[in-house]
Parts: C-alpha cells; sequence; structure tokens
C-alpha cells in the first residue's frame, strides 16, 4: 500500500462524491461542471506533450486512455445519475491517472538533456518533431518560453556584467550568444516548415545552453556565499537582502533606489510566499493562532518600518531593525512549534503521516485516509495510537482540519518511545510474503507494503497440539501470523480472560472476514506486482477466505478450537509463502 498524491481538484471532487455517496444535498451537475474545467485543462496540457521514447509514448497513450474513460464517466454520472459501480471506478481512475503523470514526469527528470529546464523541454520538443514526427505547434509554444527565459536571465546579466573580469565576461557572453543564435535559427526552422532544418541549431542549442550553465552555477554560488555570510535573520527569501541594507544605512550608505528596490519586488515576494504557506504550516494547535496572529503583525510593522526608513534617522534604522529582530524570532519559533510528518520515516508510522499530511493540504481524498487508518486498526501500534487515531476519526465527522494536527501531534509523540521499546524486544520482524527483515516498529514491509506480523499472538502449538497436549500461548517469532489475523488473535485472548460475549465475537470474526476480503481486492488491482508474486499472494488470500469461513463457525458452536485450527492455517500458508519466495538452498536448508 502506498499513498499517491492527486491534485487538489481531484481530491475535491471525489470528496464531494463522497458527500453525496453518504445522503448530503449537493448539486451534482454544478459540481461535474466545474470538474470539467480542470479535466479540459489537464487534457490539453497531455495533448501537448510529445514522446521521446516508445516506453514514454506508451505511458502517454495509456494516460489519454485514463483521460478519455474519465470523461465517459462523468457523462455516465451526469445520465444516470452516480451508482457505487460508477463511484468506484472514477476513484480508481483518478489515482491512476496521478500515478501515470507521475511516473512521466520523474523519467524526463532522469536524464535531462540541459540543465536549463525551458531549454530542455525545447530540445526534447525539437527531437520528438524531428524523429516522431510530434507536431511543430509544440516546438512553437516551448520556444516562445525559452526566449522570455533567456530575455530574463540576460537582463539579470547586464546588471551586473561590469564585475566580471573579460575573460569571465566572454565565456558568458559567448553562451547567450550562441544560444540566441540557436533560438532564432529554430524560428526560421519553423517558419520553413522543415523539420530536419531543425536538427543543426538544436544542437547549437545544447551547446550555448551548456556554457550558460557556468552562468547560472556562479550565481548559485553567489547566493550561498550570501545566505552563509548575511544569516543573522531568519526571514525566508530576502533575509540577507535586508540585513545588507541595515548594515548600508547603519554606515551612512543611504540608496533611495536600493531601498525602492527591495520594498517593491523583494518584499512582495516574502508577502507572496506568507500568504501561500501560512495556511499550510503543520503548526501544533495550541501555538498555531497566536503565532499567526503575531506574523499578521510583524510583517504589517515591517511594511511601516520600510516607509520611515526614507527619513533615514538613527530611530528608523533602530525601528527597522527591531522589527527584523522580531519576524526573525517569530519564523524560528514555526519552526520549533512545526509537527514534521515526516520524522515517522522509520517508526512504521510514515504512511499514516504522509496520508494525514496530504489530506491536510488537500491533495489526498478523505476516504483515503480513513483506508489507511483501518490498516493501522490491526497492527502493532494501535494499543497506543488510539487517541491520535480519535483525533482523526472526529474529523470525518466536523471536517475541521485542526483535528488533523491534533491527531499528528499525539502520533509524533507516542510512536518514537514504543520504536526504541520494540527495538530492545527483537532485532527484525521477516514479512510473511517476501522474506525482507523489517525494523520491528514498522507496520508494512518496507519491500513489498505488505502489512507485517505481530510480535505476540495466542495460537496453538503443533507439536503439542500433536501430543494430545492442552492449549497454550506460544511467542509469534516461533509461530509468525500476519497482522491481518489480528482480529481473531484478539478473540482468542476474550475467550481466555472468559471476557466474550456474542456480539465482540461476531464483531472480530467479520473484521477478520472484512480484512481478507479488502486485501484480495487490493492485490487483483496492484499493477506493481509481478505475476508469479500476484499468484501466490491470490493463493494466500484463498486460504485466508478458507480459515475465516471456518472461523465464523464458532457463532454457531462456540468452541474454541475452530479459530485455533484457523489460525493455524493462517500461519502454516504464511510461512509456506515466504519460503517459497527464498531461494532453493534456503528451503533444502
Amino acid at each position: 500500500m502506498k499513498v499517491i498524491s492527486i491534485p487538489p481538484e481531484s481530491a475535491l471532487f471525489l470528496n464531494r462524491l463522497t458527500a453525496v455517496k453518504g445522503g448530503e444535498e449537493l448539486d451534482l451537475i454544478e459540481e461535474i461542471k466545474h470538474y470539467r474545467v480542470f479535466h479540459q485543462f489537464t487534457l490539453q496540457w497531455l495533448q501537448g506533450k510529445s514522446a521521446l521514447t516508445d516506453e514514454e509514448q506508451t505511458r502517454l497513450s495509456n494516460a489519454l486512455y485514463l483521460l478519455q474513460r474519465r470523461e465517459e464517466l462523468l457523462n455516465e454520472i451526469e445520465t444516470r445519475g452516480l451508482d457505487d459501480g460508477l463511484y468506484d471506478e472514477l476513484r480508481k481512475i483518478e489515482f491512476e491517472i496521478a500515478d501515470t503523470f507521475t511516473a512521466l514526469t520523474q523519467e524526463r527528470e532522469k536524464s535531462p538533456i540541459s540543465p536549463i529546464p525551458a531549454v530542455n523541454e525545447l530540445l526534447m520538443s525539437t527531437w520528438a518533431s524531428i524523429h516522431r514526427e510530434a507536431p511543430l505547434e509544440r516546438v512553437k509554444e516551448a520556444l516562445d518560453v525559452a526566449n522570455g527565459y533567456l530575455r530574463n536571465l540576460e537582463g539579470d546579466y547586464n546588471a551586473i556584467a561590469h564585475t566580471f573580469k573579460e575573460e569571465v565576461k566572454h565565456e558568458f557572453a559567448l553562451g547567450f550568444e550562441v544560444t540566441k543564435t540557436a533560438l532564432a535559427d529554430i524560428g526560421s526552422a519553423l517558419l520553413s516548415g522543415d523539420r530536419a532544418a531543425l536538427e543543426g541549431p538544436s544542437g547549437r542549442l545544447k551547446e550555448g545552453s551548456g556554457l550558460l550553465n557556468y552562468y547560472l552555477e556562479w550565481q548559485q554560488s553567489q547566493e550561498e556565499k550570501l545566505l552563509t555570510q548575511f544569516n543573522r535573520f531568519n526571514i525566508p527569501f530576502i533575509g540577507p537582502d535586508l540585513q545588507i541594507l541595515l548594515e548600508e544605512m547603519r554606515e551612512g550608505n543611504y540608496s533611495e533606489e536600493k531601498l525602492l528596490l527591495i520594498k517593491e519586488f523583494s518584499l512582495p515576494k516574502l508577502l507572496q510566499f506568507w500568504e501561500a504557506t501560512n495556511e499550510r504550516l503543520f503548526i501544533k494547535p495550541s501555538q498555531k493562532l497566536e503565532l499567526l496572529e503575531k506574523m499578521d503583525e510583524a510583517l504589517q510593522a515591517l511594511q511601516a518600518a520600510f516607509e520611515s526608513l526614507k527619513e533615514n534617522t538613527g530611530a528608523s534604522i533602530d525601528h527597522y531593525e527591531e522589527c527584523l529582530q522580531k519576524l526573525s524570532s517569530l519564523f524560528t519559533a514555526i519552526d520549533h512549534e512545526t509537527l514534521h510528518w515526516n520524522s515517522l520515516i522509520g517508526t512504521g508510522g510514515e504512511l499514516l503521516g504522509e496520508a494525514i499530511k496530504n489530506v491536510y493540504y488537500g491533495t489526498l481524498p478523505d476516504f483515503a485516509l480513513e483506508e489507511v487508518i483501518g490498516y493501522f486498526k490491526y497492527t502493532p501500534q494501535v494499543s497506543y495510537l488510539e487517541e491520535g487515531i480519535a483525533q482523526l476519526e472526529a474529523y470525518f465527522q466536523d471536517h475541521n482540519r485542526e483535528r488533523l494536527l491534533h491527531g499528528l501531534e499525539h502520533i509524533l509523540a507516542v510512536l518514537p518511545g514504543k520504536e526504541e521499546e520494540a527495538d530492545s524486544q527483537v532485532s527484525t520482524i521477516p514479512c510473511a510474503y517476501c522474506g525482507t527483515a523489517n525494523e520491528p516498529a514498522r507496520a508494512f514491509c518496507s519491500k513489498c507494503n505488505a502489512r507485517l506480523m505481530f510480535k505476540e499472538a495466542i495460537i496453538l502449538d503443533q507439536d503439542q497440539e500433536k501430543e494430545g497436549v492442552e492449549e497454550k500461548p506460544v511467542n509469534l517469532m516461533e509461530l509468525p501470523l500476519p497482522a491481518t489475523a489480528e482480529p481473531l488473535i484478539r478473540l482468542v485472548n476474550t475467550i481466555e480472560k472468559g471476557t466474550v460475549n456474542d456480539e465482540d465475537a461476531k464483531s472480530y470474526l467479520y473484521s477478520f472476514r472484512n480484512l481478507v476480503e479488502n486485501a484480495k481486492k487490493e492485490i487483483a488491482a496492484d499493477k506493481s506486482l509481478p505475476p508469479e508474486g500476484k499468484e501466490k499472494m491470490k493463493a494466500l488470500m484463498e486460504v485466508f477466505s478458507e480459515a475465516a469461513a471456518e472461523a465464523i463457525q464458532y457463532l454457531s458452536s462456540h468452541d474454541s478450537a475452530v479459530i485455533h485450527r484457523a489460525l493455524r492455517k493462517i500461519s502454516e500458508a504464511s510461512v509456506n509463502a515466504r519460503r517459497l519466495g527464498e531461494p532453493q538452498e534456503a528451503r533444502e536448508e
């Protein structure tokens, strides 16, 4: 199992459909109308892409098919209304589209032709046009973007060119000249309509962008040097600029032009950054409101301080410095009070943390988080995650996003400690399906994502059963069970304690059956599994289904032996499945 981010528009639309399924009165036709705008934009973007390889063409074709199927589903919902079949397929399609688009993007990033993104896109478009008959219109669009990028870059360079040594200036100027000439030649080739004529200038463009990269590397080194030298204030993006202005004014180097430049260009950049991120910050709920209010006040005070700097007095400079110090301390406080979900990596809770993060950001529909929580309810972590999970489940009722933060805060507080406790008990836990050795705090296998077995369970020791000895608890590491079996394990525990009742028994038994059925659906839908592995896991789930049917007989017989037999069947099948994945020599040993 993995968490796949999808576009916010898709996540919101799926949440709306889920609400309709739940009986909420929404104008479904109007919701589809709004979503079609995003759908058409995505379709146009995809149609503007050119494949560089046969594999990429296959992915593009698959993505186009998925978008066309999405269009058909939207039409069917408009015509027939929303039924279970359409809802389930649309849910599946949205995640498949996102997964395909992610794969396309990652493939492009693996082997860039040019280090400059705008030039790289143009080179890929010309290559596709020459070798794969891609439309010339796509080359024209990429050319416009590359020309715009080069104009901005050259403008920045010209402003500081006088500071370079002559030999360095010559190399940088040569890069701009070669690149501009190549772009002009590509434009001429487009006017002629001769695809073959694109090849020469494309090669020169690659050469020119390589020369320009020296200038870009110099730019980056200067930015890093600036951040190292002027790091007094913890203010994103413009901290060094604000500090340099302060020091220059302290030294009497007042420049109205520089003051205006920072006010009109640097300060808006900071304000835009804050506006875009303040609602997405994972700040502890107990501190969030106060910190956000103080930050808004500090930003307003900084803007006012800029106005007073025109007076160029000691008092105005002191006030400006005080504003910078306050703003810096607030950004530091935010860093300190932020809930870092990625610190769950390696604790077994990373899947849950990532799902919370994506729902909070609006890039995952609520039902996906519910499904992840459903998995965690049958893992060892559930006993100490109850409070955090309760907060998350309350979110599904009132949709108060602060509950996501409360839930994450609790999970972050308890998981690392439990990880240390688990490490002291056992070194690794092998996956019942692929045999990979996993850290004991993990809930899912690091290789195949299967749920891992528990450290302890109540099962019947096979040797004792053969000899007619009374059933007793044994250690799971001696006879492993997968995490799926936890409802049955809990039922045996309650039977042994004498606290079982029919309602509890029914709940445990049907929970196990539902887990098995859901796992079967997930395996069938998982395209990442190799055929051999998928068949092995399908066969394993069939054994689990038989065990579920056998265990449910307890409801009529009240004989705990039927549950013991089911657990043995599950254990044996899990161990055999793991051994089938081992090398022949290991199986013989």
